[in-house]
């Protein structure tokens, strides 16, 4: 047990951080500052849970989180593959039209 207890987590989850879209609005839970805050002054990654999708997922490295972790969107999605690629070209960059078309 002593061996479990002294291990510092390599990362910890943090959501939802963005409301359920209504009428193409989102409304950030936290204040934007703080989340700011708390992320760069963690210890440790802190990874976005929820409400991730095409339109959040450039915002949600905006706050500072370290990563993000995509559940129901992808997998309610009709096209998975493609939604989780799309997701991961606006991370990377090679989506800019996207990112710009809903920053």
């Amino acid at each position: 047990m002593n061996k479990i207890s002294s291990r510092k987590p390599s990362y910890v989850f943090m959501g939802r951080i963005f409301s359920a879209h209504t009428t193409n609005r989102l409304t950030l839970q936290f204040n934007k500052e703080e989340l700011i805050s708390v992320n760069s002054n963690s210890n440790f990654p802190i990874i976005a849970l929820g409400g991730i999708d095409e339109v959040t997922s450039y915002k949600y490295i905006q706050l500072g989180f370290g990563g993000i972790a995509l559940q129901s969107h992808i997998w309610n999605s009709t096209e998975s593959v493609n939604t989780f690629k799309g997701i991961i070209d606006i991370l990377e960059g090679r989506d800019l039209i996207q990112i710009a078309k809903h920053a």
